[in-house]
């Protein structure tokens, strides 16, 4: 078994020496509700590729309520956006909402808020039961 050890309040240290961020909180969809640790696991070997924003821009909001403006000033863009695809929706994010609004802010800035792209990592499925324990 491979022991996590904390080396900073979000991330832990395995002792293969694989570093992983960890966070509280949760995702749903579908109405179902996933572990976001367990969705950071399984994205943890997936390769980063490039997405076009328009591909996800049905999920920027109208206006600003609700937004926790702190996360979105301190999040870090150059972390990749975990995205899985939807047949009902299209893409949807499983992690990186608040990364993702702040690049397309600043796109909006520019005049260009859907002609860049973005990175992501592209989950094939969603955590199963057993895998959404991890981090709990």
């Amino acid at each position: 078994m491979i022991t996590p050890h904390a080396i900073s309040e979000n991330w832990f240290q395995l002792s293969d020496g694989t570093k992983l961020y960890h966070e509280k909180g949760s995702f749903a969809t579908n109405g179902k509700e996933y572990n976001i640790n367990a969705i950071l696991w399984l994205a943890r070997n997936i390769p980063v590729t490039q997405m076009p924003m328009s591909e996800l821009s049905w999920i920027c909001p109208e206006d600003d309520t609700g937004i926790d403006e702190v996360r979105v000033d301190a999040a870090d863009i150059n972390i990749p956006i975990i995205v899985h695809y939807e047949d009902a929706v299209g893409w949807v994010i499983a992690d990186g909402f608040h990364r993702f609004l702040k690049q397309w802010r600043a796109g909006l800035r520019s005049g260009n808020p859907y002609g860049g792209t973005c990175s992501v990592k592209i989950l094939k499925h969603y955590p199963t039961e057993e895998q959404s324990i991890i981090g709990e």
